[in-house]
């Protein structure tokens, strides 16, 4: 059994609401408002901009900008936290170093030490 990531499921329910009601996609807003979604905000938005293309559509302009504001919330909220995962905290490689030396050391002394590498 094959089971998509949410954030592609959504886009292929916005892509088939192109054959039933508007009400069908405004149905799909209020679920992405309340749920987290932690990729693919670009595509979904992309998506509704396709579906959205049509003669009368700015009588929803409300709501998209609404579910927009917050796919682009959550898309920055995202790319927070991914960079935090990523982030190396110095005090844990200040505390790596010195487990390895078996020494106290110092920022100060981390800094001197760097400079001593640097110059030849």
């Amino acid at each position: 059994m094959y089971l998509k990531p949410f954030h592609e499921t959504l886009i292929d329910m916005i892509k088939l609401g192109s054959g039933r009601s508007v009400e069908h996609v405004l149905f799909l807003f209020d679920i992405i408002k309340i749920t987290k979604i932690p990729k693919g905000q670009a595509e979904i938005i992309s998506a509704i901009e396709k579906y959205f293309d049509f003669p009368g559509a700015s009588k929803y302009a409300r709501d998209i900008r609404e579910v927009k504001e917050n796919l682009l919330a959550q898309q920055k909220l995202a790319v927070e936290e991914e960079k935090k995962k990523r982030e190396v905290r110095t005090e844990d490689l200040l505390y790596e170093l010195n487990k390895r030396r078996r020494e106290p050391l110092s920022m100060s002394q981390t800094i001197k030490d760097k400079e001593k590498i640097q110059k030849p």
